[in-house]
């Protein structure tokens, strides 16, 4: 029997994009009037906490696959993503 090929995991996505790894309520700062972790325009290092998306009242944290900086926040604070879904461009 063939082996179905690997898959690259979400947050892998082309380029310099991020996506949500799984599905939940995100993020982007640590508690309510906090500092978001990131802002558009900051430069972030590999393994740099991006956001953390709360599924099942557990927290999973959402780090930098590459240095960069961040071109775009295209989802907002208290939203639903899907698994997948495109969250952040990072350039």
């Amino acid at each position: 029997m063939a082996q179905p090929a690997a898959q690259p995991p979400p947050a892998a996505a082309a380029g310099g994009d991020l996506c949500a790894p799984l599905a939940g309520v995100l993020h982007l700062q640590s508690a309510p009037g906090a500092p978001p972790f990131v802002r558009e325009g900051d430069a972030v290092e590999a393994g740099a906490v991006l956001c953390v998306i709360e599924a099942m009242k557990v927290f999973n944290t959402v780090r930098a696959e590459q240095a960069g900086t961040i071109a775009a926040i295209l989802v907002a604070s208290g939203s639903e993503v899907e698994a997948g879904q495109l969250l952040m461009q990072i350039a």
